[in-house]
């Protein structure tokens, strides 16, 4: 799903202009050849950063603020949330070098919490409906609970609403429905329910 993303034209969650205030990158503990893959877009409409980024944060001497200067690309949050759960986030020791802490990013507000996920979360789908300018789904979402209920009223039969599932591995998807129904409306319309799994 993450390369998958990057086809569609989606940065790295961490590479976003507004990353600093929620994650640190210890680009000490980062191989040094794999730095680029940490620097930060630049929010739309801002002037490029022109930097010799690639020179100086590949090099054994560099200063982790010139680091933190780097910037490629030009990129937009579509003013959503930071997700450090998204499927695009890369987790606390991606590229980490031998011999150090294996930390290359922590969460400002907690330092032990993982990052990044396998799944995409209800973020990564509206970051994504907001690039492609899909309608705003007003019914349906994303569930990773452990146990949990699905209602969908009669007025929102009408609508195309979808629900993502998921377990983790291991896990099984247990659904009990306890009612179904297809309803039919209007001469030209028809409007259906169904399970697609």
């Amino acid at each position: 799903m993450h390369e998958l993303r990057h086809n569609l034209g989606q940065f790295h969650e961490q590479s976003r202009p507004d990353r600093d205030q929620y994650v640190d990158v210890h680009w000490d503990e980062i191989e040094a050849d794999k730095r680029h893959n940490f620097y930060k877009t630049y929010a739309t409409g801002a002037d490029p950063i022109p930097s010799n980024c690639n020179t100086v944060c590949s090099e054994t001497v560099y200063t982790a603020e010139d680091c933190d200067a780097c910037a490629r690309s030009e990129a937009t949050t579509f003013d959503l949330a930071y997700d450090p759960f998204s499927v695009m986030h890369y987790g606390r020791t991606f590229f980490a070098k031998a011999g150090g802490t294996g930390i290359t990013l922590t969460l400002k507000t907690d330092a032990e919490q993982p990052l990044g996920g396998n799944f995409q979360t209800e973020l990564d789908i509206q970051k994504l409906n907001a690039a492609y300018s899909c309608p705003a789904q007003t019914c349906g979402g994303l569930s990773m609970e452990m146990k949990g209920t699905i209602v969908v009223d009669a007025d929102e039969m009408t609508l195309n609403c979808q629900w993502i599932i998921t377990a983790p591995p291991g896990y099984l998807i247990v659904m009990e429905f306890n009612s179904f129904s297809v309803r039919y409306e209007k001469a030209n319309s028809v409007y259906m329910s169904f399970v697609l799994m």
